[in-house]
């Protein structure tokens, strides 16, 4: 489907897998697991998909999965009057294009439209012929999986027509698009659509500071893309890991992941498969115009100051709130579905007061001069992960890695 440069989303989102009571701003809804969930709208103006992650991070909550028909009609039934609001106010939601044909009005409108937290990748890379589905929030992908190929004439609900594409037919500077995230538009009903997670859609401001706290971190040694690997984080009751100093990079590296490396005669770690990185929670992307600033942003809304010195090219998110967001939270407890055992070490984070070495490998990062462009058809280079000499590189988030660094505040062990 079409994907240019999106602006104002809806969010959804789901307070992990920890028992809470909704408040009255709160609406509440029991899902096909039998769990009841709390949902609250939210909408804004110039997000990425991770963006509005962050957001919901802040407020202890995952961007909103959907598993059956009644819980989508629930949701629309709570978004479709902002929703409404924001493809045709202009006060609300700022407008993209030029309205005066049916198809740019139509444009206008799905670029003005909400997230929802599904991931679904195809053809990409190019040799992979299956299709990866996940949601942000580590819950199965059922309702709405759609594993055919892709048909502009096809119509499946809860897809709007053509959809899911899997990928657009604009070329960016950094290369083929692939349609990785969801959104929900009113194209003749309220329906889904899939565009590319990058693509900006509201600004907000936040702010976390992890001195003096205690966090557990572990490392998942498995093989898969950054949104394969990042649901073992979630099943843990964690999100993929930030890093923001250079005692917590140190730590990681020595500690959490020494299993993955091994000793070589300069001291340093290394691990013996050099083409696969351990992906962590840390993403970078290039805002428009092409060839514009590199943002960047955690999964758990941490700052992205560490590491990130490339003043001239790169960009903290670190903007203004503009509205609201849509919740979708957790009111009885679910048990975790994780099958395997977390081995979990806690640390305190501690600031340094001299200048950080830095984290990152040789030819790294990539800049709005070299572009974010991966090799071998995997898009654009928007995750980063440990490479084998513990340094940090950039690539695309389809690309296979070698696991992935999960985290997650806690109580310090007795002693620690």
């Amino acid at each position: 489907m079409i994907t240019l440069s999106f602006v104002s989303l809806f969010y959804l989102s789901l307070p992990a897998l920890i028992a809470a009571q909704c408040s009255s701003d709160w609406q509440t809804n029991v899902g096909s697991d039998g769990f009841t969930y709390g949902y609250k709208a939210i909408v804004s103006d110039m997000v990425n998909f991770f963006e509005a992650h962050d957001v919901c991070a802040a407020l202890g909550a995952q961007v909103a999965s959907i598993h059956s028909a009644q819980e989508n009609a629930f949701v629309i039934s709570i978004a479709s009057s902002l929703l409404d609001q924001c493809e045709n106010n202009n006060a609300v939601c700022k407008q993209r294009v030029d309205r005066s044909t049916t198809s740019s009005l139509r444009l206008d409108r799905l670029l003005r439209s909400f997230w929802i937290g599904m991931h679904r990748v195809q053809y990409a890379p190019f040799y992979n012929t299956s299709v990866d589905c996940c949601w942000s929030d580590g819950t199965q992908c059922d309702y709405g999986r759609f594993d055919g190929v892709a048909d502009p004439n096809q119509s499946i609900p809860p897809w709007s027509t053509g959809n899911p594409s899997g990928s657009s037919s604009s070329i960016t500077s950094a290369g083929w698009n692939v349609e990785d995230c969801v959104e929900i538009t009113n194209d003749n009903g309220v329906l889904w659509n899939d565009i590319g997670c990058y693509h900006k859609l509201d600004d907000w401001q936040w702010r976390n500071n992890g001195n003096g706290k205690a966090y557990a971190y572990k490392w998942f040694n498995r093989s898969g893309s950054f949104w394969q690997l990042h649901d073992l984080c979630y099943d843990s009751c964690a999100t993929p890991c930030s890093i923001e100093s250079e005692e917590e990079n140190q730590h990681i590296v020595n500690h959490v992941c020494a299993g993955a490396f091994s000793s070589s005669s300069n001291g340093r770690k290394k691990r013996a498969t050099d083409s696969e990185c351990i992906y962590t929670g840390f993403h970078r992307y290039q805002e428009s115009p092409p060839n514009g600033p590199i943002g960047c942003s955690c999964d758990d809304g941490k700052s992205c100051d560490y590491g990130n010195d490339d003043t001239t090219t790169t960009t903290s998110i670190t903007s203004t709130t503009k509205a609201a967001t849509t919740t979708k939270a957790a009111t009885t407890p679910r048990p975790s579905t994780s099958t395997s055992r977390a081995t979990t070490k806690a640390t305190t984070i501690i600031t340094s007061t001299t200048k950080p070495n830095n984290p990152w490998a040789p030819g790294c990062p990539a800049n709005s001069t070299t572009g974010l462009g991966d090799s071998d058809g995997y898009g654009t280079k928007n995750c980063v992960g440990f490479d084998c000499n513990g340094k940090w590189r950039d690539q695309a988030c389809e690309r296979p890695g070698k696991g992935i660094v999960c985290k997650k505040p806690c109580i310090p062990p007795t002693g620690s």
